[in-house]
């Protein structure tokens, strides 16, 4: 069951920072919670060792993929969405219309996807720049597949594209593990070495992953 956007964040002034809390307008049920999917041990302890360096889930950039499933995973927050709604379907077509540079994109592999779980998170505490406040943030994809044969074959997919359009104006970090695939960006190109490159490095040191690009 698919849960349509009933999460909104707690709104708070722009002289503090914001607030983590959220309130949710859609109960679920004991059985709804059991039935929710969960993520792979490796990607928890990323998100662990995101939790423990300063930063915290972030509910706010999940809006654009409605609808969407909430995943809660010991105390963190995650999104199972679509993959319809996820970069490598819809970033081809807005290229087109552009510079036609990902015209050679492969998208077979990606329609074996099996499920895509997505952790958004956030800096606890903001930098203050020129007097506004700054949140140092990332988003972090598990793709799942049947198979490792499936999930090295998107990877490659990836690997061979233009990144730097796929995911306009950051890039990403991707590597592959068994049947996961892990893409790592941000919504700024500052926040992609500061702190994504750094949990990227992480994770694969971590996981002794090869297939990897950096």
């Amino acid at each position: 069951m698919w849960i349509l956007s009933g999460c909104k964040p707690k709104t708070t002034s722009t002289t503090q920072p914001v607030e983590t809390e959220i309130f949710c307008d859609t109960l679920k049920t004991q059985e709804d919670t059991q039935e929710l999917p969960q993520i792979t041990s490796r990607f928890l302890s990323l998100i662990q060792h995101i939790d423990t360096s300063g930063y915290i889930f972030d509910t706010l950039r999940c809006i654009p993929h409605e609808p969407y499933k909430i995943i809660q995973q010991d105390k963190y927050l995650l999104f199972e969405i679509a993959k319809e709604t996820t970069n490598p379907f819809w970033a081809p077509s807005w290229a087109s219309e552009v510079n036609n540079s990902l015209e050679d994109f492969d998208i077979k592999p990606f329609l074996k996807t099996q499920k895509v779980v997505l952790y958004y998170f956030k800096k606890k505490q903001p930098e203050i720049i020129d007097g506004k406040k700054w949140y140092a943030d990332g988003i972090i994809e598990e793709w799942s597949f049947d198979n490792e044969a499936e999930a090295v074959n998107a990877f490659n997919s990836l690997k061979n594209t233009d990144l730097y359009i796929m995911y306009f104006n950051t890039g990403a970090f991707i590597c592959c593990m068994n049947q996961q695939l892990y893409i790592f960006h941000s919504r700024a190109m500052a926040f992609m070495y500061k702190p994504q490159k750094y949990f990227f490095k992480w994770f694969v040191q971590q996981n002794n992953i090869t297939l990897k690009n950096e």
